[in-house]
C-alpha cells in the first residue's frame, strides 16, 4: 500500500477528514485529502496502543495537514524553478531534540537559520547513576517549539508551504518503553548516559562471541 502526495507544494492548513473513506486511497493517489492513520490502522487489526499513537498523529495531521494548493505563483508544465528561485521560498525544519533542551530550526535555501525556538526541560536523577526524562515532556517540547518557531516564520512574511522537508536529530540511544494498548509510557525515559546497565553490559561483553555485537554495530 503506498501513498503519494499532489505535485503541487504542500500547505499546512487546519481541515476536517472526518469523512473520508480510507479505502478511497489505496492504490490511487490523493488529491486534497489524506487518509487517517488510524483508520488504515484498525483495518489491518493492529493493537489499540498503536491505534491511540495513530489518532495522536492524525489530530497533529489536522493542523499541518496536506493541502495541494500554494500561494506562489505555479509554473507552466514543464518548466521548473532555477536554483536561484527556490532558494527564495524553499526551507527545511529541524527538530534538534537533545539530553537537556530541544529546539526547531527554520533554514533558508543558503542553510542559515532564519527562526528557532528553544525550550529547556529538567533531567531527572531518582539513584546514584541514573539518568531519566519525563517522555511526555519531551513530546510536548517537540510541539511547542515547531508552534512557536513557525508563528515567528510566518511573522517574518514567509509562508509554511514553503517548509518543503523536516529533519529529526534526537537522542539515539535514550530508550522508552510503551504500553501496547493504552499507548501511555510505561515508565520515564532512560537517558543514554544512564549507568545502572553497567554490570550486565560487562556481563555481556565477557560472553563468546560478543565482539560479533561490536562488529555488527560497527561501534
Amino acid at each position: 500500500m503506498q501513498f503519494t502526495t499532489a505535485d503541487a507544494p504542500p500547505r499546512l492548513v487546519q481541515d476536517n477528514f472526518d469523512d473520508i473513506n480510507p479505502k478511497d486511497f489505496i492504490e490511487q493517489e490523493p488529491k486534497s485529502k489524506r487518509p487517517r492513520t488510524a483508520d488504515i490502522l484498525l483495518e489491518e487489526q493492529l493493537p489499540q496502543g498503536l491505534l491511540k499513537a495513530a489518532e495522536a498523529a492524525d489530530l497533529a495531521g489536522d493542523f499541518f495537514s496536506v493541502k495541494p494548493e500554494s500561494d506562489h505563483e505555479q509554473l507552466p508544465e514543464g518548466i521548473e524553478e532555477t536554483a536561484e528561485e527556490k532558494q527564495k521560498h524553499w526551507f527545511v525544519g529541524s527538530v534538534d531534540q537533545g539530553t537537556t533542551s530541544t529546539r526547531f530550526l527554520i533554514f533558508n535555501g543558503h542553510g542559515e537559520p532564519i527562526v528557532s525556538h528553544q525550550i529547556e526541560f529538567e533531567n531527572h536523577y531518582p539513584n546514584s547513576g541514573w539518568h531519566e526524562h519525563d517522555p511526555m515532556t519531551l513530546l510536548e517540547s517537540v510541539e511547542t517549539c515547531i508552534e512557536k518557531a513557525t508563528e515567528k516564520f510566518c511573522e517574518k512574511g514567509h509562508h509554511i508551504e514553503d517548509i518543503r522537508s523536516i529533519g529529526i536529530t534526537n537522542q539515539r540511544e535514550t530508550t522508552i518503553l510503551w504500553d501496547n494498548i493504552t499507548g501511555e509510557p510505561l515508565y520515564n525515559a532512560v537517558v543514554w548516559p544512564d549507568t545502572r546497565t553497567s554490570a550486565l553490559v560487562r556481563e555481556l561483553k565477557n560472553k563468546p562471541g560478543a565482539e560479533k555485537l561490536q562488529e555488527t554495530c560497527e561501534c
